[in-house]
């Protein structure tokens, strides 16, 4: 962070909204460790009142590691320190004024914030069609309209992805999403109608006394994801997020707005020590199975016929063939070798990835093998080697992500 942007951020008052999110986490405890003279910052909780909020805050929050430089820093100041410097806020981005309910919050808020960070999202790629539009596209027009009645507002900064540029080949310019204008043309885009479409599907699969909460959930899923390929999107998660930077770019008025795209976000680098990613609660990454998100279980129905199943268990590994049906597994024993391994192991065992979603998580895969690869080539060499197998782990969680992000099941 250079030193303009610290100086900026002296005496100024940041709303950060999705708190407990890995990015705001990072976020506020690299403000309060490099600008302490930040005069306030608001962190939205979705929680029922205040002191749900301060059990979030503690536990999933400050409670982590991450916090652990700033706690040596401090000792017993740090809440003294957190008291004068963080409020927490209470609320929901998918209701209107965020969903705070104390209208006097509302007042201090509107009257005091000169920034506002919005990094509250569903990052699932096959999310619930309804969860992901109240999240990913209508919670960024709440958020927009409640940076509207800032009166200091000086920036509304907005976290995207990189993926709302769909799977182009070559050079990706970043070009804004215009209202209505599809990824691959197709005329008719229009988020309104959308909403009306998730609304009547989800109010018709209520009223069907057969469904139940499973069957709602996967045809929800369905509906998204065959709306965002309809649009030329890959998955939900892309397309409600490319639906919601339409709405700020169309809405924006005179509002001072970037929008980030970042692309896959792995641990932390060198700050505050390198290493740290949340997701990871224990010393087994533990094994995942990933069929097409177009098969359907018990069914003869395979969508494109890509399989696979990935071992993410630290210790050494040795690749074994499957052949489709059986269950058997890599063995692992402890103690054989000096390092441990973190290269995933995978089986195609059903056929080649041809639908977008199975060909996104496939390409994924072959290029963090790669940086695995690198990495662990680099352990022998480093004179700290601990920090890279950190890292590899952390690319190793993104393929463990994005499998279960986009596994039906």
């Amino acid at each position: 962070m250079g030193s303009t942007i610290i100086d900026f951020l002296d005496n100024k008052t940041i709303f950060v909204t999705g708190a407990t999110g890995f990015l705001a986490k990072i976020f506020v405890e690299k403000i309060l460790r490099v600008q302490p003279d930040i005069k306030k910052l608001y962190l939205l909780f979705r929680a029922n009142g205040a002191e749900s909020a301060l059990q979030r805050f503690e536990n999933e929050v400050v409670g982590k590691d991450l916090f652990k430089n700033l706690k040596e820093k401090y000792g017993a100041r740090l809440q003294s320190f957190l008291s004068e410097k963080v409020n927490l806020v209470a609320g929901d981005i998918t209701c209107e004024n965020l969903g705070i309910q104390d209208s006097f919050m509302n007042e201090q808020i509107w009257r005091e914030v000169d920034i506002l960070v919005n990094v509250a999202a569903s990052t699932k790629f096959n999310e619930r069609y309804d969860v992901a539009l109240a999240l990913n596209t209508y919670g960024a027009k709440f958020v927009l309209d409640y940076a509207k009645k800032c009166v200091n507002i000086k920036l509304l900064l907005h976290v995207s992805t990189a993926y709302v540029s769909g799977e182009k080949p070559g050079l990706i310019l970043e070009n804004p999403h215009h209202m209505g204008h599809a990824l691959n043309g197709v005329n008719g885009l229009d988020i309104e109608q959308e909403k009306r479409i998730m609304e009547d599907k989800l109010n018709m699969l209520e009223a069907d006394r057969k469904t139940n909460d499973k069957t709602i959930t996967l045809a929800m899923r369905d509906l998204g994801m065959r709306r965002a390929n309809h649009y030329g999107w890959p998955n939900t998660y892309v397309f409600t997020k490319a639906l919601g930077e339409m709405i700020l770019g169309h809405s924006r008025g005179d509002m001072p707005l970037v929008i980030l795209r970042p692309t896959i976000i792995t641990s932390t680098y060198k700050e505050p020590f390198p290493g740290w990613i949340e997701g990871i609660r224990d010393h087994s990454y533990g094994q995942r199975y990933y069929a097409c998100p177009n098969s359907k279980p018990g069914t003869t129905e395979r969508g494109c016929g890509y399989f696979m199943w990935m071992d993410a268990s630290p210790g050494p590994s040795t690749p074994q063939s499957h052949s489709s049906g059986t269950s058997s597994r890599p063995s692992h024993s402890p103690g054989t070798s000096s390092r441990p391994s973190h290269s995933p192991r995978s089986a195609q065992n059903l056929g080649m990835a041809e639908c977008s979603n199975c060909k996104f998580l496939a390409e994924r895969i072959k290029t963090l093998e790669a940086r695995i690869s690198v990495l662990e080539g680099q352990l022998e060499m480093e004179r700290h080697p601990e920090n890279h197998t950190l890292e590899s782990a952390g690319i190793l969680h993104e393929i463990y992500q994005g499998m279960r992000n986009l596994n039906m099941e």
